[in-house]
């Protein structure tokens, strides 16, 4: 969220926007006081509808397909391999099908793999 102070008119006013859905809002700072109070009034249900959205969206993540880095199969499970030395990657996430092949390539780039 960002919020602007500006004149219009030679009165001052504020605008709201929202990241979330890009749209904006104009307020006098009287209406901005107004939903100053509300959110005051609502501040915990809010943080319980911020808990719970956290919540779904961690769930959502779960129930995503994972995708091997390799041959991008979308698979139940990963396995990781961390080529020491190489400063842009930390972690490559393979399916059981790739592992030993991703893994031969890389010791035979030269690279040290923490297992």
């Amino acid at each position: 969220m960002n919020i602007e102070r500006f004149t219009r008119n030679r009165l001052i006013c504020y605008q709201i926007h929202s990241e979330y859905d890009g749209d904006s809002i104009a307020m006098d700072p009287k209406e901005l006081l107004a939903l100053s109070r509300w959110l005051t009034e609502h501040e915990n249900e809010i943080v319980n509808d911020s808990l719970a959205n956290m919540t779904q969206e961690a769930e959502q993540e779960k129930q995503q397909p994972q995708r091997c880095d390799h041959c991008h199969k979308e698979v139940d499970a990963l396995y990781d391999l961390t080529p020491a030395a190489i400063e842009d990657i930390t972690t490559i996430h393979v399916c059981s099908d790739c592992y030993e092949l991703v893994a031969h390539e890389l010791e035979q780039d030269g690279y040290n793999l923490d297992l």
